[in-house]
């Protein structure tokens, strides 16, 4: 019994020890692979922070939730709001639907100011 609990502690002090020693070279490891979603790889060198939403357009999204807007439309004001409110950050957003349908990029990450009907490559694009 005493083998045990012995084996049991040195079992886990080795994989605490390898978690450890792993995670000393996590910041060596990380890349950005963020620039399949830019309009042109490495044009948005400005130092504003990229952000990029994935926003659910799904059919449930259609649904309502005890109010007279649909989920979508409540999406819409939400992210109107967002995006009025600042301009110091490039955005782009993108859509999934669940179960291997959408994840298109609607709009590349861009300069708030600098996106337009252009940049949508597709008709389907919402209104703003």
């Amino acid at each position: 019994m005493h083998m045990n609990i012995f084996q049991g502690i040195q079992t886990r002090s080795v994989v605490l020890g390898l978690v450890y020693a792993l995670s000393c070279f996590a910041p060596a490891i990380q890349a950005d692979d963020t620039e399949i979603f830019y309009g042109q790889a490495g044009s948005l060198d400005d130092g504003n922070p990229n952000l990029l939403f994935i926003l659910d357009t799904s059919g449930s999204m259609g649904s309502n939730d005890g109010t007279s807007q649909t989920r979508m439309d409540r999406l819409k004001d939400a992210m109107n709001a967002i995006i009025d409110q600042s301009s110091s950050f490039n955005v782009g957003m993108m859509g999934f639907s669940g179960f291997g349908k959408g994840g298109s990029v609607r709009y590349p990450v861009g300069y708030l100011e600098g996106i337009d009907d252009g940049n949508c490559p597709d008709t389907g694009c919402p209104d703003e």
